[in-house]
């Protein structure tokens, strides 16, 4: 039967490990984040200027999982900050509610769907860009 051995198997483990380790932590959070953050200038640059405040709302929040799998979610959402809005002090996500989906007596202003729809390309490729440089950082450290 013939024999085989590999050169450097010990620093292909190693290699292995550090991956698992990463997969578990930052390197997911840097990767979602990376496209939650250009979701939120996309949004911010459809949102309606007349309102001032508005695109300022727009702001990143985030979770992880407790499981083993690490799931992580960063969220991009309206402020519950409050500003003054036609005269009286209303939340961020209170007037984009009524913004984006209009009430009975104001025409619906999308802009939240619209932005990230138009910017998911740049989504998927900051995120992949994101966390392909996490694990580069992570493997050249592992050596």
């Amino acid at each position: 039967m013939p024999k085989v051995s590999i050169k450097g198997a010990d620093r292909l483990a190693g290699d292995f490990q550090a991956l698992e380790r990463a997969e578990r932590g930052p390197t997911l959070r840097k990767g979602s984040r990376a496209g939650a953050k250009v979701a939120q200038q996309a949004i911010r640059a459809k949102a309606p200027k007349r309102l001032g405040k508005m695109a300022r709302g727009i702001v990143l929040g985030s979770q992880r999982s407790q499981s083993p799998s690490q799931q992580v979610t960063t969220t991009v959402t309206l402020s519950k900050r409050s500003y003054p809005y036609e005269g009286q002090t209303k939340s961020a996500a209170m007037v984009g509610r009524m913004v984006e989906l209009g009430t009975q007596n104001m025409a619906a202003e999308p802009f939240f769907r619209p932005g990230f729809d138009g910017a998911e390309d740049a989504i998927a490729a900051a995120t992949e860009a994101a966390i392909a440089e996490a694990v580069d950082n992570v493997l050249m450290g592992a050596r």
